[in-house]
């Protein structure tokens, strides 16, 4: 399946992760951390109601889910990134291509979260 630029990304979040929003509900840059292997997980959410998003995630992310942190493809699109869409599980993806210098790492982590936007569980 090829990513169209209007398509919704959700990266879960889980409880051990709840500092990565803030208080008042932003999304901070550690919710866009990479792994180990340079990618950061998402699920493409596009056309789904939140009730289906949940039960998705419920079903197909191997954590507890307390919210989620959302964008549009075309954000990544715009940071240079892309996004391999492999569906193992269910409409999962990794948005790749971050750079090795950590400077420049974190300043597309810092753009993607700037478009991103929370839904607490």
């Amino acid at each position: 399946m090829a990513i169209d630029a209007n398509d919704e990304l959700t990266r879960f979040i889980r409880p051990k992760q709840k500092r990565y929003i803030t208080n008042d509900g932003e999304v901070r840059t550690a919710a866009f951390s990479t792994g180990r292997d340079g990618k950061v997980s998402v699920f493409v959410t596009s056309n789904m109601i939140l009730n289906d998003i949940w039960s998705h995630g419920d079903l197909h992310f191997p954590h507890e889910i307390i919210g989620r942190a959302y964008l549009q493809a075309q954000v990544v699109f715009d940071e240079g990134l892309n996004i391999d869409f492999n569906n193992i599980p269910p409409k999962h993806a990794d948005i790749i291509g971050f750079p090795d210098d950590k400077a420049l790492n974190l300043a597309k982590r810092q753009a993607l979260v700037k478009k991103a936007t929370f839904d607490k569980r």
